[in-house]
């Protein structure tokens, strides 16, 4: 579960851009929990630098199946059994 204090954390780290080590470690996170959920199909899913510099990060997904959807969680109620 998060807490109030690592959303608080996470959000003040992010507010003026990523250096990175710090999108290369939550990249990494956020890649182990995608494959130890969803198997070979996390595939799709995984941020991809592109394999050569400058590295240009993407999704393996075609645009037209991306939806964006608005959702309000309340401040410190977010409940998740994973943290990044």
């Amino acid at each position: 579960m998060k807490s109030y204090d690592s959303d608080h954390r996470h959000r003040r780290a992010a507010r003026k851009g990523m250096d990175g080590e710090y999108f290369g470690i939550h990249n990494s996170k956020l890649h182990k929990i995608l494959k130890n959920k969803l198997g070979p199909a996390a595939n799709a899913y995984l941020i991809a630098d592109g394999g050569t510099c400058p590295y240009r990060y993407q999704l393996g997904l075609s645009a037209d199946t991306i939806a964006v959807e608005a959702t309000m969680v309340e401040e410190g109620n977010g409940k998740s059994d994973d943290t990044l």
